[in-house]
């Protein structure tokens, strides 16, 4: 369970004002100079079309960003500012606490073909305010950098940019607000979060932010055996691993299908005698990896469409490109050909945790409870609950279940990106107070135990034909193929080895 992994704090949220009012003590000045750095949203980053970049038919053709191809980029930047329906309640409610499943901040590029204009040039200068306030938790990974030829210092695949970290602090700051004028007793936290820089930081910034900082020296914990972390759901190769998931899924993986339309942009993958880590091999061409190039390169680069290096006017069909990834997402985590079956029976472990911690809240102080991870966990939650929109999560995306009690009963509300969802969890609707974004606890208990199709625990329900149930044990350890065929950036070498790699790579590559 999530608390067996955390270190408590009972704090009273004191809300960041606008206005620069904050904490009455010497950490006053630290925080106001953090709301004047807010004060420009993080969710108005630039998002202005690179000028010049998109004038030419060819390039309007393959990848220039029209509007619509902006509107759906633009859509996965920024999950929907954080001013949605959390914290709304009728009056003779009391709010008990609440569960956030979140999608980490904006973010570098895992897969970012390594012969497309400006590849790995993902800046990682973080401000000194940021690095501050992150040096307050114990334990937290460093950024890694690579450093360039020409001296300058990029993020390296998948870490944390200073503007997911802003995403973050908003969240948490709004959240906080939100949540303060339901109760008098003061709330606590637990967290855990997937072993990964950009997760971990998300967590800290969430909790910084709803917290106003959090006094003290405190960790992120993550699960002590990986393997064993329900946050995976039904992937092949980390969380419990579930044969009967896994077989509804068998052979299908529509996210790993190729993608034809990107033949016209060969000249973004090295040759087949050259690598690069996180980059697809020649003959992948993933949807997802493609779809990460596109949305990275507009989110943090000002707009840009992908385009080849060697032959400028050679894009990748960005719009094309989202939308077929949202097709796959969607087949994938909530598919009538398995995906969906699959989905509900490999998160079931994640929702009845969350929903146990839920029914332990209804006697204690309130709680926020934050579990940090990725799309790939955040999609199949909210699919596996039937509140799932088919599109692929934007970054710092959330997923929440707020618990709310009377005299007599406890209702839960569930919301994704700040809509309420909670009438199309099954039995919901009709199970509804006055308030119809509100389900009785134990109605979605039962939604989710319905999950098991019938079996009496998650082992019985993973065994395949005539398995036992003790075949359902703990994820095996990938083959080097299934690390390649993975949507996660491989293990980082060394600084060195990676710089050595960048060089031959560039020596490799013709010339433009």
């Amino acid at each position: 369970k999530i608390l067996d992994h955390t270190k408590m704090l009972v704090v009273t949220p004191r809300h960041w004002s606008r206005g620069g009012r904050l904490l009455a003590s010497g950490a006053a000045g630290l925080v106001v100079v953090l709301v004047g750095v807010l004060r420009r949203s993080p969710y108005a980053a630039p998002r202005t079309l690179a000028t010049g970049r998109a004038s030419s038919s060819k390039k309007t053709a393959f990848g220039g960003v029209s509007a619509t191809y902006a509107a759906r980029a633009s859509e996965y930047c920024n999950a929907k500012p954080p001013s949605g329906a959390e914290g709304e309640a009728p009056a003779s409610y009391e709010l008990a606490g609440a569960t956030l499943i979140i999608r980490h901040g904006a973010r570098a590029a895992i897969h970012d073909p390594p012969l497309a204009q400006n590849a790995g040039a993902f800046a990682c200068d973080l401000d000194e305010l940021t690095r501050t306030v992150l040096g307050d938790w114990a334990a937290l990974p460093e950024t890694t950098t690579l450093d360039d030829d020409d001296g300058a210092t990029t993020c390296a695949p998948g870490q944390l940019l200073e503007r997911g970290f802003r995403q973050h602090v908003a969240l948490g700051e709004c959240l906080g607000e939100r949540y303060a004028p339901h109760g008098s007793r003061p709330w606590s936290w637990r967290a855990r979060a997937t072993d990964y820089q950009r997760t971990r930081a998300s967590a800290a910034a969430l909790l910084t932010g709803f917290f106003a900082g959090v006094p003290g020296e405190h960790r992120v914990p993550v699960a002590a055996d990986e393997s064993l972390e329900p946050m995976w759901g039904a992937h092949p190769y980390r969380g419990p691993r579930c044969d009967r998931a896994a077989s509804l899924i068998a052979g299908k993986q529509p996210i790993s299908r190729n993608f034809t339309a990107f033949t016209d942009a060969t000249a973004f993958f090295p040759s087949r005698t050259t690598t690069t880590p996180g980059a697809p091999s020649p003959g992948d061409r993933r949807l997802t990896s493609i779809a990460d190039a596109v949305y990275s390169h507009y989110c943090e680069r000002d707009a840009e469409p992908v385009c080849s290096r060697v032959d400028p006017e050679a894009c990748v069909p960005g719009l094309e490109v989202l939308r077929a990834a949202d097709a796959a997402y969607a087949e994938q985590y909530d598919g009538p050909d398995g995906g969906r079956r699959s989905t509900q029976l490999g998160m079931q472990p994640l929702l009845r945790e969350i929903l146990d911690g839920l029914l332990q809240l209804t006697t204690r102080s309130p709680v926020l409870a934050v579990y940090a991870a990725h799309d790939t966990v955040v999609a199949p939650a909210a699919a596996a609950l039937g509140v799932f929109d088919g599109r692929w999560p934007p970054l710092a995306s959330r997923l929440v279940f707020e618990l709310w009690t009377t005299t007599a009963q406890a209702y839960v509300r569930i919301l994704y990106n700040g809509e309420p969802r909670t009438d199309r969890v099954p039995g919901c609707a009709a199970a509804a107070p006055e308030d119809a974004t509100l389900c009785p606890l134990h109605v979605v208990s039962a939604a989710v135990d319905a999950l098991l199709d019938g079996a009496p625990s998650f082992a019985d329900a993973c065994a395949v034909g005539g398995s036992s149930p003790s075949s359902v044990v703990s994820a095996r350890a990938p083959s080097s193929r299934e690390r390649e065929d993975d949507d996660e950036p491989p293990p980082h070498g060394s600084q060195r080895r990676r710089r050595r790699r960048r060089r031959r790579l560039r020596r490799t590559a013709p010339s433009p």
